[in-house]
């Protein structure tokens, strides 16, 4: 898992703004970070390499 404790103020910031940014993902508009909780929710994630 990736820990935030060590970031800087300037990291944490731009972090949380990234994932909070919506986007449309499988048709729906929601947050990178609801989307990022709803695979980690649904099971270990295949972390293999592709194409994209």
């Amino acid at each position: 898992m990736f820990r935030t404790e060590a970031l800087s103020p300037m990291q944490s910031g731009r972090l949380n703004a990234a994932l909070d940014r919506e986007y449309r993902l499988d048709g729906v508009v929601k947050s990178l970070r609801s989307h990022l909780e709803e695979l980690a929710a649904a099971g270990p994630l295949d972390l293999t390499e592709g194409d994209g």
